[in-house]
């Protein structure tokens, strides 16, 4: 509702699965009014054991049909995360899966806990082992190719 009343504006189509996914990281979930000492624009939903909180970010001026992104915001600026919430979801599913597929059991438990948080969304996100049957040698490849590009795979 705060994103619809508040920021004035859609909400994504899957933000529940994200607040689902996020909390099953071990991420906290926040009010999305707790935006003191934030840039106005960012709406808050999550805060990571380190202190960084996973937010949207609302365009002033946005078009009609326009998503919004997701970003971390840290002490010292804002980090794009995805394009928009999709995106995050099917990456953190795409990790997720790498890591469990590498033969980390920990990892196979997270990825069990990440699949139940997305509920229903993930299969039209994410496709469980397409990594593995892409045969893509490269966890950053993939996600390059299939994903979207993310600055932080990215070698300038």
């Amino acid at each position: 509702s705060f994103v619809k009343e508040i920021a004035v504006t859609d909400p994504p189509e899957h933000l529940n699965s994200l607040l689902n996914v996020l909390h099953a990281r071990g991420e906290k979930i926040v009010s999305p009014g707790a935006k003191r000492g934030l840039i106005p624009l960012v709406v808050p939903l999550s805060e990571s054991p380190q202190g960084n909180l996973t937010s949207l970010l609302r365009w002033p001026t946005a078009p009609s049909g326009m998503e919004m992104p997701v970003v971390e915001v840290r002490s010292h600026g804002l980090w794009l995360l995805a394009k928009n919430v999709n995106q995050y979801i099917h990456r953190i599913l795409v990790e997720a899966d790498s890591r469990a597929e590498s033969g980390d059991d920990l990892w196979s438990a997270v990825r069990e806990d990440l699949w139940s948080a997305v509920g229903e969304a993930g299969p039209n996100i994410y496709k469980r082992g397409d990594l593995k049957e892409s045969q893509t040698a490269d966890l950053d490849v993939y996600l390059l190719k299939k994903v979207e590009r993310y600055t932080s795979v990215c070698n300038y």
